[in-house]
């Protein structure tokens, strides 16, 4: 059996985890779901306690997009518990967020047995990829870079991909299993390639019960995965921490990193302000709305979120 524990690792600003496994295999038997020592983290993750508390200054902006962005840079907002998209219809529990982390490292997922989610979404990496565009099952490349999952659960808008194309979190971790380029998959083949494994059975029992193994029930629990997701203990969570507001320097930080913060957070009008926190807001820097579609700048065959809502205004 496999047991599941809260990760520590910090390679990036907002990459340590709470919530996440520290094993990346997958086991053929059916997994506990904790232990007495509580180590257990998917259900009940334990936020950081600035999560509750509403962004100031530079952190705020969550009021409509560039506009409330602007406005809202100067004064306060939502906390991050209030920018949470979880659906009333698919909360994170210990079983489904369990096997929503098998698949996601499932390689037998694809149309060749070679990708998995976690192929092109690395935990080392924010769950990112460090290649401009990830390789897909036969080699071929993807459109746009691999967005990074960390504190997804935690984007108010709720849309996903650069483009915002997919409605919610459980519409979007479909979409690569069915990419011609990505995993090659239909829903159907997906389906059956689940049911063709004998491990997964009681997963899906324990997860959902009678709803059994269907397109559903893989989405919802590969979303609870992601929303699991959670940045707790990075240095910049760990340095919060330590302070009552997000603009105050650091102790645990240097000299530059705090100044890089100062940078970050200060509006185009402060003395040293670059305006990064007007779109990048709250105490997770999640942004407000789809104001970049992680193009190239010269890009002339891809219109970004201009394909999506067909206004000229967004290519």
């Amino acid at each position: 059996m496999f047991k599941l524990r809260a990760l520590i690792f910090s390679p990036l600003f907002l990459s340590s985890l709470a919530g996440c496994s520290k094993d990346s295999t997958i086991s053929t038997e059916t997994p506990t779901f904790g232990d007495d020592d509580g180590d257990f983290n998917y259900e009940n993750i334990e936020f950081p306690a600035h999560f509750d508390e509403p962004a100031t200054g530079g952190m705020a902006g969550m009021g409509g997009g560039m506009g409330g962005g602007m406005g809202g840079g100067m004064g306060g907002s939502d906390s991050v518990m209030e920018m949470d998209n979880t659906p009333a219809d698919n909360p994170t529990t210990n079983a489904g967020a369990t096997l929503g982390r098998v698949l996601f490292y499932d390689k037998s997922l694809s149309a060749n047995g070679t990708i998995a989610c976690a192929s092109c979404h690395k935990a080392e990496l924010g769950f990112s990829d460090d290649k401009p565009l990830s390789e897909g099952f036969e080699g071929g490349l993807t459109g746009r870079h691999s967005m990074g999952l960390t504190n997804a659960r935690f984007y108010a808008p709720g849309m996903f991909f650069w483009d915002q194309r997919a409605d919610t979190l459980e519409d979007q971790v479909l979409m690569p299993f069915q990419d011609a380029v990505e995993m090659g998959m239909t829903l159907e083949t997906l389906v059956a390639a689940v049911e063709d494994r004998d491990f997964y059975a009681p997963l899906f029992d324990a997860a959902f019960g009678n709803d059994g193994i269907s397109a559903d029930t893989i989405s919802k629990a590969l979303a609870q995965f992601v929303r699991s997701l959670v940045s707790y203990q990075s240095p910049y969570d760990i340095g919060r921490a330590e302070v009552s507001s997000a603009k105050t320097d650091f102790p645990s930080f240097s000299d530059q990193e705090n100044f890089g913060k100062e940078i970050f957070m200060g509006t185009p009008m402060d003395t040293n302000g670059a305006g990064c926190a007007v779109c990048h807001t709250g105490e997770t820097m999640s942004a407000a709305e789809a104001t970049n579609n992680g193009l190239d700048i010269d890009s002339e065959t891809d219109a970004g979120y201009g394909d999506v809502t067909g206004s000229s205004g967004d290519m």
